[in-house]
């Protein structure tokens, strides 16, 4: 069975939302953000999570959010260790409304999400919440965690107020492939995890990630994956989120990194601590086992 994404009303959801939190800057920032001139904004104090389908009895009032009942407990721990923070989980029902509404950076080609989604195949969940979630961070600001991850100790031990924080797979789990792609431009070839994303709203390094993963979605780089886990990994995922960050101009600069981005150690993070939302909706659509992006055979990408 293939992951589907509905298509509701659009709304004013989005809007009300980055005018709530007030964080977010109202103007798209131009491409090759000067870094003198960029102000950074405070990370907001909001935890974004996107789930799949769920029915209504699996999910929960809570906090004055639908929350999936198999993560009250994650929420409430993570909530009581962080005085201030709210979670924002975005539901099936709001992503194609969201793809119409939310902003992307200035002079960006197709300036609507909504086409960007309808280039991925329905079968790759997983490519769509990868350039759902750099959207959201871009436009709002925030952490972005899987949910099936979190953080292993409160915010305020260790995330930057006003960076990209980012980390990699520990040096265990790189020593054993975690991670580790040719095709990474880092040290060592070592991604940067895109299970966990946070920064302040309209960050130009996060920009960087966005446009690149976007332009992988209009034209795939030669001699790039077709399809499974190595497309998705390379087209939208960690590797190309890795080189969409350490192209930036503000990322090769070494001032400019200093200023803009924060090396958080692995063990602050924690990657599968929680129950996988997705076995909520196999045992509701498909008595058994989604097909996982890592099997499918079909290409990632509609083309035209």
């Amino acid at each position: 069975m293939r992951v589907q994404w509905r298509h509701p009303t659009p709304t004013s959801l989005v809007f009300v939302i980055a005018v709530a939190w007030g964080n977010a800057p109202t103007q798209p920032l131009e491409q090759g953000v000067n870094i003198r001139t960029y102000v950074p904004n405070r990370i907001p104090n909001v935890v974004h999570q996107v789930l799949p389908p769920l029915p209504p009895d699996e999910l929960v009032s809570l906090h004055h959010a639908r929350v999936p009942r198999i993560l009250v407990e994650k929420v409430e721990t993570i909530l009581s260790q962080n005085h201030g923070w709210k979670f924002r989980f975005w539901h099936d029902d709001e992503i194609e409304s969201m793809a119409e509404n939310l902003p992307l950076p200035e002079h960006t080609p197709y300036h609507n999400l909504s086409w960007y989604f309808h280039r991925i195949s329905p079968a790759y969940g997983a490519a769509r919440g990868d350039v759902l979630r750099l959207a959201i961070i871009w436009n709002l600001g925030g952490v972005y965690f899987d949910t099936k991850s979190g953080p292993a100790k409160p915010f305020a031990a260790w995330l930057p107020k006003g960076k990209l924080a980012y980390t990699q797979w520990s040096d265990r789990l790189s020593r054993l492939g975690w991670g580790v792609h040719d095709s990474v431009n880092t040290p060592n070839h070592r991604e940067f995890v895109n299970w966990f994303i946070a920064a302040p709203a309209h960050h130009p390094l996060i920009q960087g990630a966005l446009l690149h993963v976007l332009s992988n979605l209009r034209s795939p780089p030669p001699g790039s994956a077709v399809s499974g886990k190595s497309a998705v990994w390379e087209l939208t995922g960690p590797i190309a989120y890795t080189n969409g960050v350490v192209a930036t101009p503000e990322w090769k600069s070494r001032k400019g990194r200093r200023r803009l981005a924060k090396h958080v150690p692995f063990d602050n993070v924690q990657y599968e601590v929680w129950p996988r939302v997705i076995s909520v909706y196999n045992r509701n659509y498909n008595a058994g086992r989604l097909e996982s992006y890592r099997d499918v055979k079909s290409p990632v990408l509609q083309l035209d």
